[in-house]
């Protein structure tokens, strides 16, 4: 007897906050920090082993790409929380690190947070006219 496939994990929504942890962020969008889901595309499952934080530049580079941060400098900061700073002229630098957690937070410091993306489920279909 086969089980029957595993559901595929939700999709995630890379969101950049203005402070404060992740887990308050993904709550003010009506959704939950992802500190431990499975990533999904753009990324191969493998290159996750454990956590959808980035760990790696290309991991990091393709959330880049995926949506739009623009980052141009990548830098690894295993002490700090996964962020994209401001641009310094024509320079936006993206930090990874393999330390960031959903509940983290420094002050008053941004950080791009891994939040699930809310799928609203079908209409119900229309009943007929008695």
């Amino acid at each position: 007897v086969s089980s029957p496939p595993a559901s595929p994990p939700p999709p995630l929504i890379w969101s950049q906050n203005e402070g404060g942890s992740c887990t308050d962020h993904c709550a003010s969008l009506g959704t939950t920090c992802a500190d431990e889901t499975p990533n999904n595309p753009p990324l191969p499952a493998d290159e996750w082993p454990k956590t959808v934080w980035p760990t790696t530049e290309a991991q990091m580079e393709a959330i880049s790409e995926a949506w739009g941060l623009g980052c141009t400098a990548y830098v690894d900061r295993p002490d700090l929380y996964v962020r994209v700073d401001p641009p310094e002229g024509s320079t936006v630098k993206c930090f990874y690190g393999n330390t960031a957690s959903c509940p983290n937070a420094w002050g008053d410091r941004r950080r791009l947070c891994p939040c699930l993306a809310t799928v609203s489920p079908p209409p119900s279909p229309l009943s007929p006219p008695p």
